[in-house]
């Protein structure tokens, strides 16, 4: 490992194998998308509309996290394959808090009770997410990168704090239209 990389974790549907550089794929960028709830497609609405460029950096970056065990959740749900990955951090575009992009949908659903408005406290959370502030203990760290190298593929494992599978969600049918 090079001097100026990190470890990150990320979950994917293809079979990789160490040494594989992870780049973008804007041609697929919209698939992640199928499996967001109507909450989470809002947020990621707000956030991309929140900054200059925000849904071209967002469908341009290679996501990965910075806890195996967030990763290791989004791969279990998804029924796809879980990767140790290396990263320099110079590739790193962006550092948000998941946390935040969960409240953000709440919020604009109207799923939170607050004393001020929902918009104010959507907008916060907006700016918290871009600004890569943590929520403590508990943050989930999603890292945007130009690119990754595969250094390993880890078993994926079920515990307590994991959701079931997406029913008929099938990563590995990369032929398949998700929008059909």
């Amino acid at each position: 490992m090079a001097n100026n990389e990190i470890i990150l974790w990320r979950y994917d549907p293809r079979e990789l194998f160490p040494n594989d550089m992870i780049y973008p794929e804007p041609s697929r960028a919209d698939d992640f998308l199928v499996t967001l709830t109507p909450d989470l497609l809002v947020a990621e609405k707000l956030i991309c509309e929140a900054v200059p460029n925000g849904a071209e950096l967002r469908r341009n970056a290679v996501y990965c996290f910075e806890d195996r065990g967030n990763a290791n959740e989004g791969a279990y749900r998804k029924a796809v394959r879980l990767y140790e990955v290396a990263v320099d951090q110079n590739d790193i575009l962006h550092r948000g808090d998941l946390n935040h992009y969960t409240q953000i949908g709440q919020l604009a659903a109207g799923k939170t009770a607050l004393s001020k408005g929902p918009a104010d406290h959507t907008a916060r959370e907006v700016l918290k997410y871009w600004a890569s502030e943590v929520s403590r203990p508990n943050s989930k760290m999603e890292v945007l990168v130009k690119q990754a190298r595969v250094v390993a593929e880890h078993a994926v494992e079920a515990s307590k704090h994991t959701r079931e599978p997406l029913p008929g969600y099938n990563p590995f049918d990369l032929s398949a239209d998700p929008t059909e």
